[in-house]
């Protein structure tokens, strides 16, 4: 809201210019919203993941409550965590250190546990024994999560809060997929202890799962997934069904050995065939003799000559994602003990599959945003002939913060801008697109490139982060006075071939970079440009890159743009270049940006032409 407290009515202009600044306004907060969000889930997805990471390592289940005790209370906001069980013996563990406090948790559980409901939150009115709980800890609330085994409760995960705060429903979720996660550790412990026998598989396994985990691509991850069961179960087929959640269905998603092609696309509603009963209930099922008059599933597989099969739910924090299923051409292949390791891998396997795609989102989110920020295709004008060109750093790389941009401005003005900000991923994409954004809000109010600069300046000091650091790259084009009027903050010098004696002309910083003092002073530089001249601008990804213990160079990109041509040439000059000095990818994002200026007769003539074929 702009309040005019005079008798002056708005003009035009300024009713643009407040339109204009809301709309840069509603940018910003929509990507700060996106940011929040995504911040929040990876804070969420990082915590996750070190619990599963510690449940992956075969070593005692003490040292495994102890570690997921200390990291899970991160996540609820809880003082402590307490691991509560019910039958150390059965797991293999020594007795409580405080076991009063135990008796008090599990106390607390059966007296306040609904059927049903994996969690539930005990305070001073929940009975005595939860007020009992609560007074030897000197806690306010607690919330309690059921640890299970066969959909039994074998211990109780305790958050232990201070205060006034109360638990969320997204509390009582992450309580519950912490549990559900340590009920694959129990689960372990319960039957290393039942079968001594079978350690040296489960320690296989569990490292095995490391390998599994050490990927955040999802189809990397199938792939080892099915890798290892095909191995370790001799098995004739494997197949990896996940949820689709636009079909609702649980489809196919990989498969190995014989595989027919109605079992590499088959796919079924949740609780329909034996596939999506095991995903709809959670619980394995293992069939000793297939049965081709049931259709489905069965059918399929025996007509392929498959004669038994296994098939265990991909559990996730605390939901199904999909069904992990091994067949056998041979009747009765599969033991209950083989379920039982499958089903334990399964657990592996799934929170390995979910991290991935949890990163995957996070990627995708940055990659949109990126796509927002780096034109597809530069705009066209009269006056100017462009070519541009965006190097990530190898492909599995995450998005950069390198961005360029060019625009006409409503004095007519072209603006060049190319900018650098530290980081990568959402945030540095999110930062990206707030600057391009607010660059263009302040150009379009009228500001020069030096005080479109101190203002981007002022606002990234202000945020008070100090890894909040920008490079920024800002040329006018006034194609009527054939002038280039520019400023840098800490960007590399921008570089103009003259086409009247191929001279070298270097645009240094004009003051610091963005974000190291709120207050600092950029110049404005002016210098004149004539028909035939080119403007090259770059990012430090192309001087730094090396080989070896060489850098690229300025000098190189000068070699590049002395030789002349137009835009194209000049971009595809440089980038061969590139490609030759530098082996393989480079280790940072790169951006170039080539301008020719044509001058304004170019635009008048065109104008002519347009005029006379009217």
């Amino acid at each position: 809201v702009v309040i005019e407290d005079g008798d002056r009515a708005f003009s035009e202009a300024e009713v643009e210019m407040v339109r204009t600044f809301s709309a840069q306004a509603a940018v910003a907060v929509h990507n700060s919203r996106l940011f929040e969000i995504e911040t929040r889930s990876r804070m969420e997805a990082e915590v996750l993941r070190a619990v599963a990471e510690q449940l992956s390592r075969p070593q005692a289940l003490a040292e495994v409550i102890e570690s997921v005790e200390e990291t899970s209370a991160i996540l609820l906001g809880a003082a402590s965590t307490r691991l509560a069980v019910f039958d150390r013996s059965a797991f293999g563990l020594p007795p409580a250190s405080d076991p009063e406090v135990e008796r008090s948790v599990l106390a607390a559980w059966q007296e306040n546990a609904e059927e049903g409901h994996k969690t539930a939150v005990a305070d001073a009115a929940s009975g005595p024994e939860a007020a009992s709980l609560l007074e030897r800890t000197g806690a306010t609330r607690a919330m309690l999560s059921s640890v299970e085994i066969e959909g039994e409760a074998s211990a109780v995960l305790a958050f232990l809060r201070l205060g006034e705060r109360r638990f969320t429903l997204r509390d009582h979720r992450l309580a519950a997929a912490l549990a559900s996660q340590l009920s694959l550790a129990f689960e372990s412990a319960y039957h290393f202890e039942r079968a001594h026998s079978r350690a040296v598989n489960l320690e296989t396994i569990f490292r095995i799962s490391q390998a599994v985990s050490s990927s955040l691509q999802t189809k990397v991850v199938l792939n080892r997934v099915l890798d290892v069961v095909q191995r370790i179960f001799t098995a004739d087929s494997v197949s990896l069904m996940t949820y689709d959640t636009d079909s609702a269905r649980v489809v196919t998603e990989m498969a190995r050995g014989k595989i027919s092609p109605g079992l590499l696309h088959f796919d079924t509603e949740p609780g329909v065939d034996v596939p999506g009963r095991v995903f709809s209930s959670g619980e394995p099922v293992r069939m000793g003799e297939i049965d081709a008059d049931r259709g489905g599933v069965q059918a399929l597989a025996f007509e392929e000559g498959l004669r038994s099969m296994l098939s265990v739910p991909l559990l996730a924090r605390g939901r199904s994602i999909g069904v992990l299923t091994v067949f056998s051409s041979e009747r009765d292949a599969f033991s209950a003990e083989d379920m039982g390791l499958l089903h334990t891998f399964a657990f592996q396997a799934a929170l390995a599959i979910d991290t991935a795609r949890l990163y995957g989102k996070e990627h995708t989110v940055a990659s949109v945003l990126q796509a927002s920020i780096l034109p597809q295709t530069l705009p066209e004008f009269a006056e100017i002939e462009s070519s541009s060109v965006y190097l990530p750093a190898g492909v599995e790389a995450d998005i950069g913060g390198d961005y360029f941009d060019l625009f006409r401005a409503p004095s007519g003005s072209i603006f060049v801008v190319m900018g650098d900000v530290c980081g990568k991923g959402v945030v540095a994409a999110t930062k990206t697109s707030m600057i391009k954004y607010t660059t263009r809000g302040l150009v379009s109010a009228g500001l020069r490139p030096d005080r479109v600069i101190s203002e981007v300046n002022r606002m990234v000091a202000e945020t008070g982060d100090t890894s909040d650091i920008v490079t920024l790259w800002i040329g006018e084009l006034d194609c009527r006075r054939n002038t280039l009027s520019y400023s840098n903050g800490g960007h590399p010098a921008a570089l103009l071939r003259r086409a009247e004696d191929g001279q070298i002309v270097r645009f240094p910083p004009t003051g610091a970079l963005l974000g190291a003092m709120a207050d600092a002073a950029y110049e404005l530089v002016e210098v004149p440009v004539a028909p035939g001249d080119i403007l090259l601008l770059y990012t430090d990804g192309v001087t730094e890159a090396r080989r070896g213990n060489k850098f690229f160079g300025e000098g190189r990109v000068q070699g590049a743009l002395r030789k002349g041509g137009d835009a194209d040439k000049v971009t595809q000059r440089l980038l061969s270049s590139l490609d030759r000095f530098v082996p393989g990818a480079i280790r940072d994002d790169a951006a170039v940006l080539a301008v020719g200026y044509r001058g304004t007769n170019t635009r008048e003539r065109s104008r002519a032409k347009k005029r006379k074929r009217r």
